[in-house]
């Protein structure tokens, strides 16, 4: 358990490869996932459509999790989003400039689990608490 004003900062991809951005922010009791990002398999890995970051240590904790932020729209920080919310299973706010929720929202459609994102728009230059 972290010190009351500590902050850890716990990479679950993305760090040393292109794609699944995924990293979490842990303040005291609070965590934020930044990004929830895809990888596109290498051409010699049949059969894998897309490679997700391993949620698991999140998922373990998920009582704890106040938000998702989406840093940007590309595939690589949004792209896991429907499969990591499919795997927590309840409402969570996601905060991001409005095109990138618009594109998170696309795909949280196709997925059907729009129900499980409260999608919060920050404008550009903006903040949140």
């Amino acid at each position: 358990m972290a010190k009351r004003n500590a902050m850890r900062v716990i990479p679950l991809g993305g760090v040393t490869e292109v794609g699944k951005n995924a990293t979490v922010i842990e303040a005291g009791k609070d965590l934020l996932l930044v990004d929830a990002g895809v990888k596109f398999p290498e051409e010699e890995m049949y059969g894998i459509d897309l490679i997700i970051p391993d949620f698991g240590w999140v998922l373990e904790r998920a009582d704890r999790l106040r938000a998702v932020i989406l840093t940007h729209g590309h595939e690589d920080h949004i792209g896991a989003l429907p499969y990591f919310l499919k795997q927590l299973g309840r409402t969570v706010p996601v905060y991001g400039a409005p095109l990138t929720l618009g594109l998170a929202a696309v795909k949280l459609r196709e997925h059907g689990v729009s129900q499980f994102a409260d999608l919060r728009p920050i404008p550009p230059g903006g903040s949140f608490r």
